[in-house]
């Protein structure tokens, strides 16, 4: 149930990020809706962006006509805290610095600490990290937005993905005022037209004829006041039902242009008498564009949420990659231990047995082999070992050089971890021999075992080892180098627990280095097949 209500906490603070993102966006495209001049654009996105997502400042540089230098166009923030005027505005090269190589690649710059960029420029207030997006439109990089603040590494993927989004609709509506201004121009040049109201107005009488068509309307529907007047309303508004009764608020309808293109039209419509006969009136504004950037905002919402599954598809298989690496160097117990946050695990056992393998001549028969063909050998060989040690409940250790070492009875006790280990021993040698006889070269594997207790736990931050430490280790180890090929040497407290269920040979009393004399036993073989 934990692991459950985690989950499902996650996934709730993940819905609450995006719907914060969502938020932003949709405030600052509403807000974006009502601003006219392209400086105002600029100055409400700047001033939405910081007070929406708690930024220290933000600024917005559009190219100018040369297209060669970008000009600080909006600021908002301390560096300029008054008012929608900037008196020195920054005039910076294309190429030059992080904004203007922003501007002239086309690329995302997200930096955690700017002190480590030569490219930054300090203008008044040294800041340390800094996020720069440049402005497209029509795949034509026109400005770039950018932010700064005083914390090291302070904006994440979701403060990139915010302003990437917020540069797109941005852009588009700093191209659609460039484009409107350019039309005005235009307008002004050859005519000298001012638009009466910025909406289509258009009235008809009660046989549903044109009666009234400003200059807002010629221009939303494509054609001239004499080609409309006294023609009825359908030859605008093809849909338009409302005879009897207007409808109550906004309708949206299709608007009919010249030539019999359809655009949504959002109508607000009322009605007078005029001498007894009612005259309609409708107020009509061409939404396409309103709609393309619903339909945008849509896109982007897909979009997120693609990117979110994604995201937490990677996570997650992430997560199992680390899950099987850590699982690779550590007990599985162990591991479980270290992910619940234990710092330091140590542990003491009181009953074990301690095995180690040594290939007996493998150094200097390998010394004449390919390096490949002796990886290779000692592959096939550990890969055996690594099953018998699965198959007999063993924990493998660690490998160093051609040596092999593995416990009975830790990290989990085992009543019968001498039984194991002596079949586990019994089974290298087997082992070795098939892999010998494959091979057509000579391999012998020396084996020494001892029980008693250790102390186990895990060593090391960036690269974990779980290892053994004690008197058991130090005398199996001795064993093992005192042994002989092809035998499985132990001590006489060993061979006491292990008969009469399997059979020894004596060796007698030898001298261990670092142990002293001590009374030795090769372990032959079960007393029965069957015990094994």
């Amino acid at each position: 149930m934990p692991d459950d209500a985690d989950a499902l906490r996650t996934r709730l603070e993940a819905l609450e990020a995006r719907a914060f993102s969502l938020d932003v966006i949709t405030s600052l495209a509403a807000t974006l809706g009502e601003a006219a001049d392209i400086d105002d654009v600029l100055w409400d996105v700047a001033n939405g962006t910081v007070a929406q997502l708690g930024l220290e400042d933000c600024v917005i540089y559009l190219l100018d006509e040369s297209a060669g230098h970008l000009v600080q166009r909006a600021a908002f923030g301390p560096k300029n805290p008054r008012g929608r005027e900037i008196l020195s505005p920054l005039i910076i090269p294309l190429g030059r610095g992080i904004v203007g190589t922003v501007a002239q690649t086309g690329s995302v710059e997200r930096i955690a600490d700017v002190r480590d960029d030569p490219r930054y420029i300090t203008d008044d207030q040294a800041r340390l990290s800094e996020l720069a997006v440049p402005m497209f439109f029509r795949e034509r990089v026109i400005g770039v937005i950018d932010s700064e603040h005083s914390r090291k590494a302070f904006f994440t993927e979701e403060h990139e993905r915010l302003f990437i989004a917020i540069a797109a609709i941005t852009a588009s509506r700093v191209g659609r005022s460039f484009m409107d201004e350019q039309l005005r121009d235009a307008q002004r040049l050859t005519a000298g037209i001012i638009e009466a109201a910025q909406d289509a107005i258009v009235t008809f009488d009660s046989k549903g004829r044109v009666v009234s068509f400003n200059r807002a309307a010629r221009e939303v529907f494509g054609r001239e006041p004499e080609e409309v007047l006294l023609t009825p309303i359908s030859t605008l508004l093809p849909d338009w039902r409302f005879d009897d009764a207007l409808p109550a608020g906004l309708v949206v309808l299709d608007g009919l242009r010249k030539g019999g293109r359809r655009f949504p039209a959002e109508i607000a419509s009322s009605r007078v008498s005029a001498r007894k006969k009612p005259l309609t009136t409708l107020v009509l504004r061409d939404i396409s564009e309103r709609l393309r950037v619903e339909r945008e905002l849509k896109e982007l919402n897909e979009h997120l949420e693609r990117r979110i599954t994604e995201r937490t598809r990677e996570l997650s298989a992430a997560n199992d990659e680390n899950e099987a690496l850590l699982l690779n160097v550590l007990p599985a117990a162990v591991a479980t231990r270290l992910k619940k946050g234990e710092r330091t695990i140590a542990d003491r056992f009181d009953a074990v047995t301690v095995l180690f393998a040594d290939l007996a001549g493998f150094t200097r028969w390998a010394s004449a082999l390919e390096p490949e063909r002796v990886v290779d050998v000692l592959r096939r060989i550990f890969t055996a070992f690594d099953e018998l040690t699965e198959r007999h409940g063993l924990e493998k250790i660690k490998t160093i050089g051609d040596a092999y070492m593995v416990v009975a009875g830790v990290p989990v006790p085992l009543v019968d971890h001498h039984a194991r280990a002596a079949d586990m021993a019994l089974d290298m040698i087997d082992a070795v021999a098939r892999i010998q006889a494959e091979l057509g070269h000579p391999l012998t594997v020396r084996i020494g075992m001892h029980s008693g207790p250790v102390v186990a736990g895990v060593i090391g931050t960036r690269k974990f080892a779980y290892d053994l430490w004690g008197d058991t280790v130090n005398m199996a180890s001795r064993l093992e180098s005192h042994g002989l090929p092809g035998r499985v040497h132990v001590a006489d407290a060993t061979r006491r627990a292990l008969e009469p269920r399997y059979r020894f040979e004596p060796r007698g009393a030898i001298e261990l280095r670092g142990v002293g004399q001590a009374t030795t036993w090769f372990l032959i073989g079960a007393a029965e097949p069957s015990a094994r």
